[in-house]
């Protein structure tokens, strides 16, 4: 066997692995969304079977969740030290501070 073929096959398994990882987080994403969306056309006017505000919170801890495991998955993927996810997320979070 040569070489560098076996870790450009391990590479592709590892590829495919977070392929398939972010496929399934993104189709929970769109998912977590719709339901988010049921949620908020629920209350005009309320519908059965769909879910209630109370369960707004969760899906909301769900969303983030989800969004965490992702940006998670990027850092991975381009290699994104702990430093620099630090600046990436404080730049993040000071983009969403309200103006003074």
């Amino acid at each position: 066997m040569i070489p560098h073929r076996s870790r450009y096959v391990a590479l592709h398994f590892a590829d495919k692995a977070r392929h398939d990882r972010m496929v399934a987080l993104v189709e929970r994403m769109l998912e977590l969304s719709k339901q988010k969306h049921d949620v908020a056309a629920a209350f005009r006017p309320p519908r059965e079977g769909v879910r209630l505000k109370a369960d707004a919170t969760d899906l909301d801890g769900e969303i983030a969740a989800t969004d965490a495991e992702i940006d998670n998955l990027v850092y991975e993927l381009y290699g994104i030290s702990d430093e620099e996810r630090g600046i990436i997320e404080g730049s993040q979070a000071d983009a969403r501070q309200p103006p003074r």
